[in-house]
């Protein structure tokens, strides 16, 4: 019995460093691996040399044709269809049927939602649609970090693998589990558009863009006086009563040079960004009657 491993990303580097590490890298048959433009930590790179560290044979997807294989197939991080989806167990950062589709832990970190967890399950036809094989999930207190909670996701997608290679490698019945299609909602793709803050929004729900865009992604993006700028930390300030509520205006300067922006509902204090020209810190800010947006 062998296993192929699909993997993008930090939680396919984490969940191959476990299988490894736990003594199963005899039972892997190849690791199929590719480049993610959209973050700032694709592990391409350290996936690769790991699998030559353990004589694992590895192959970049453009180089690979997918084709019905004996193997099973572990799908980790992976964003593409394949062919068959014959013994084929896909890992997802959700707890389906909810969010099912595209980057469903940025948009569950954005929404707010207090619990999240991941999801394996059989592949199918359609995309997560498939029955569910296993789900962990862990509370989260917002505003988090994406990075934070990405540690997290990859101790759950390494505890899934070892437990469905374990149950696989015995030949015990997995516990599949049909979804429940009234209870499903679906997370839509993301490109460079949905980085951009829109201040009409609430100051907690920015708040909560920002860090579910930080580190390893780009970066939640804004204009000030025209100028693109990163913003990388912000806090919530008490709102006051504004008798025009123009929001993205600059309403106060605090001490520290920090300007408090104006947001659909709620005050939002900018505590650190950058020019995304040059990479140099807007703060101090020089100009009070600045506006984002």
């Amino acid at each position: 019995m062998k296993i192929d491993l699909y993997l993008i990303g930090r939680k396919g580097r984490e969940v191959l460093k476990s299988i490894c590490d736990n003594g199963y890298s005899n039972i892997i048959g190849k690791v199929i691996g590719a480049r993610d433009p959209g973050t700032l930590e694709d592990c391409y790179d350290e996936i690769k040399a790991y699998c030559g560290q353990y004589n694992i044979p590895f192959f970049d997807r453009s180089s690979l044709n997918d084709s019905d294989g004996q193997n099973y197939r572990f799908m980790i991080g992976w964003k593409w269809l394949v062919t068959s989806t014959n013994n084929t167990f896909v890992f997802h950062d959700s707890l389906l049927p909810a969010y099912r589709g595209f980057s469903p832990l940025v948009n569950a970190l954005i929404q707010g939602e207090k619990e999240i967890g991941a999801t394996v399950f059989m592949a199918s036809g359609e995309y997560d649609t498939g029955p569910i094989v296993y789900q962990l999930k862990f509370s989260v207190q917002h505003p988090a970090r994406i990075n934070e909670v990405l540690d997290k996701m990859c101790k759950l997608y390494s505890e899934l693998s070892l437990s469905l290679i374990n149950n696989i490698t015995k030949e015990v019945a997995l516990p599949l589990e049909n979804q429940e299609e009234k209870q499903a909602s679906y997370s839509l793709w993301r490109d460079e558009e949905d980085y951009e803050i829109d201040w009409n929004r609430d100051s907690e729900y920015i708040l909560r863009m920002i860090y579910a865009l930080s580190y390893p992604f780009k970066g939640a993006f804004t204009l000030l006086n025209n100028d693109r700028i990163i913003i990388k930390d912000a806090e919530l300030v008490k709102d006051i009563q504004l008798v025009t509520r123009d929001v993205g205006k600059v309403v106060f300067m605090h001490d520290d040079k920090c300007p408090v922006v104006v947001c659909g509902t709620g005050l939002l204090k900018i505590k650190e960004a950058y020019y995304a020209a040059d990479d140099t810190s807007i703060l101090p800010l020089k100009k009070f009657r600045s506006r984002f947006g």
